[in-house]
């Protein structure tokens, strides 16, 4: 027996005869589930990216100070036996670096703060140290207790949206109610989280009373949104 035919045995164990469209209709909340359950799953911490956030400004202001600082005897380091940039035909040296990038960078250009490569660095570390600012101050407003990242577990994805699990059940909850007429009511036994049990295992292969699959409580919060 396959899992979608676990899914319709359900069905007609309590006295309900699956429509023929049912397939569909299932697999259009597997794929919303499978589908959030990635988007949770990838979903980055807020921490994470204050912290990524910070690496760049950085680096980017490390590179700004390094470009700011570069001199002619960085090229003799950096291959040995090279040749000074004055030593260089411009055709040798345009294939090294370009020269307008070097121009650019070299200590008798005014502008090299204000324009080119320079700017463009610097630009990105400033806007990667305010971006930082910018989400850690909104993140700490979202959260009545001020914290970033409550023991390490919050995502952007978790914070904003449901747990995907409500959400597949809020589905299957519908699907029972408004597609096949059924009412839902009392505790979360019976049909409904049979249903959803059904589903969730022809979703995901694992058993939908295993470790860490947790529907009952899932189911519970459905039932209670409805009553």
């Amino acid at each position: 027996m396959s899992e979608f035919d676990r899914v319709l045995l359900v069905l007609r164990d309590h006295g309900i005869e699956p429509p023929l469209h049912m397939k569909m209709v299932v697999n259009s909340i597997v794929d919303d589930f499978r589908e959030r359950s990635t988007e949770f799953k990838n979903s980055h911490r807020i921490t994470g990216i204050i912290d990524e956030l910070s690496d760049v400004a950085m680096a980017a202001t490390k590179l700004g100070l390094l470009l700011k600082n570069i001199h002619r005897q960085t090229f003799d380091a950096m291959g040995g036996d090279w040749k000074h940039p004055g030593q260089l035909s411009p055709t040798e040296l345009e294939r090294i670096i370009d020269q307008s990038v070097l121009a650019g960078l070299s200590p008798d250009n005014e502008d090299r703060e204000s324009v080119g490569l320079i700017k463009n660095i610097d630009d990105l570390a400033n806007l990667a140290a305010s971006s930082r600012k910018a989400l850690e101050a909104a993140w700490k407003f979202r959260r009545e207790d001020g914290k970033l990242d409550v023991g390490g577990q919050d995502t952007i994805f978790s914070r904003v949206e449901p747990h995907p699990k409500l959400m597949f059940a809020r589905d299957c909850h519908y699907v029972l109610v408004e597609d096949l007429n059924v009412k839902v009511t009392g505790t979360p036994g019976g049909l409904f989280y049979d249903f959803v049990a059904a589903v969730y295992e022809y979703a995901t292969g694992h058993d939908s009373e295993g470790k860490g699959a947790g529907l009952e409580r899932y189911v519970k919060k459905v039932i209670k949104e409805n009553r």
